[in-house]
């Protein structure tokens, strides 16, 4: 890299390092030295526990499934590297992303490393514990090294992906074969990412794939507890976990238009590719992380061409890139917000650590998004939210659905005795969020049923305990 070139990197560095550590010192600083959501707390337990066969407290016992490179990492030492490892993941996937468009126009290369700085996606890998920000890395440095000609390593770095998201693995490989095929690579480099694939695959998968049979297909789709429909999760703005900016969103379907006139021979295949991720995005969520980057190249293209049209009007040109800028600031303050508030906090803390003072392994309800909580408090769960492989899933989302909603203590009852329920954890998420503030469902039957004992209170969790019903 030229100078000039060194400095813009350097500057847009230190943009992003301020943009990761903001929600992080916030957070620390108003809510207490708490990781950020659920999974966290599911890949800290597994590390701190060596949890890598079965799981005595998730469904009330399971084979453990997911995949086990993280937890593996953070074994090493997870005090550390729970706290550390995000943001240096997410400076690397920083790096990595603008040595790949290195080759782009310069205002193209500088807009699109601000826009994924501001993109929740990015700050979510970032900042938060989780399984994707490695293999989103994986990823980034072996297309990087897929572009410098270097394939057998690139392969090597693809393959390592199942250790950390499976879906991955398969995607990449589908797209590896579909662009070697492209360029003409050597299919010798197709069967080496095959063979590895396959080979660490049944590593981790085979002997389990062998006792336990094929899993079920679900007949649900599990949503974040906030998210109402489906489409929420694309857009941060409307409550999606890491969905994308609405600004973001619609630039890039300008920026199409402008990037076609640039890149007529990429085009095609570069929306292909980007349709195909949006469609998996219904049903994989985690394709959000990849077809981020796609997004912010297409918006800055928009950005671009916008600020090159030529206008009516200098006024409508400047108010128009204005509000294009407000909003995206307004995305990233409002989602770094949402970090720094996100449970959970220490009410929710101390509400686990009353569960870990009982002195049994009775199982405790809740909404299967606060599953991992309860399995933290080393107390078994009805469900949370690893669902692949889990024992009878559908019938037990059906059942937690049915009990969430029900004030019939027959129906409960019956609910209740199939699972050996006898602790409820109940917090003012899951008030506002199933039942609007209103004492309805399952909140009316704890309340008002002489069934049900409230043991545990803070300002925003109750623990119930059950008699007999």
């Amino acid at each position: 890299m030229n100078l000039s070139v060194k400095k813009e990197f350097f500057l847009i560095f230190v943009l992003c390092v301020v943009a990761i550590a903001l929600p992080l010192v916030l957070r620390y600083l108003f809510v207490g030295d708490y990781l950020v959501g659920t999974e966290s707390y599911h890949q800290l337990r597994l590390a701190e526990s060596k949890i890598f066969f079965y799981d005595q407290f998730s469904y009330g016992g399971r084979y453990v499934i997911t995949e086990l490179g993280l937890p593996l990492i953070l074994s090493l030492n997870s005090a550390l590297l729970s706290k550390i490892l995000p943001p240096i993941i997410g400076l690397l996937i920083f790096t990595f992303f603008y040595v790949l468009i290195k080759d782009l126009p310069r205002n193209n290369r500088i807009i699109s490393s601000v826009l994924l700085i501001v993109s929740p996606p990015f700050i979510y890998l970032s900042t938060v514990l989780n399984k994707y920000s490695i293999a989103v890395l994986i990823v980034l440095l072996s297309l990087l090294l897929f572009k410098k000609g270097k394939y057998f390593a690139s392969v090597l770095l693809l393959s390592v992906l199942s250790l950390f998201s499976v879906f991955s693995a398969v995607l990449f490989f589908f797209l590896f074969l579909i662009y070697s095929r492209r360029k003409k690579i050597e299919k010798k480099h197709i069967l080496q990412l095959l063979g590895l694939d396959i080979l660490l695959l049944l590593t981790q998968y085979g002997y389990k794939l062998y006792y336990l049979g094929i899993p079920k297909i679900l007949k649900f789709v599990g949503l974040d507890i906030n998210v109402n429909f489906l489409f929420q999760n694309f857009i941060s703005d409307l409550g999606g976990p890491y969905g994308f900016a609405l600004f973001t969103s619609i630039l890039s379907f300008i920026g199409i238009n402008y990037f076609w006139r640039e890149n007529k021979r990429e085009t095609l295949f570069f929306i292909l590719v980007g349709l195909v991720m949006f469609i998996l995005t219904i049903f994989f969520s985690q394709t959000l992380f990849y077809l981020n980057f796609m997004v912010i190249i297409l918006a800055s293209y928009a950005l671009v061409g916008l600020t090159k049209h030529v206008w009516s009007s200098g006024l409508i040109r400047k108010m128009t890139i204005l509000v294009i800028i407000c909003g995206l600031l307004f995305s990233f303050v409002s989602y770094e917000k949402r970090l720094v508030d996100s449970l959970p906090n220490e009410a929710t803390e101390d509400a686990v650590y009353f569960l870990t003072k009982i002195k049994n392994n009775d199982v405790v309800f809740s909404h299967p998004n606060k599953g991992f909580w309860i399995s933290k408090a080393y107390k078994k769960n009805v469900m949370d939210e690893e669902f692949f492989y889990a024992p009878n899933v559908n019938e037990r989302y059906e059942d937690a659905n049915k009990l969430l909603y029900t004030t019939k203590l027959e129906e409960a009852s019956s609910i209740i005795n199939k699972y050996n329920i006898r602790y409820f954890y109940m917090d003012n998420n899951m008030k506002d969020s199933l039942y609007n503030g209103r004492e309805e469902g399952l909140l009316f039957l704890l309340r008002y049923n002489p069934n049900f004992n409230l043991i545990y209170k803070n300002k925003e969790v109750e623990i119930w305990e059950i008699e007999n019903v």
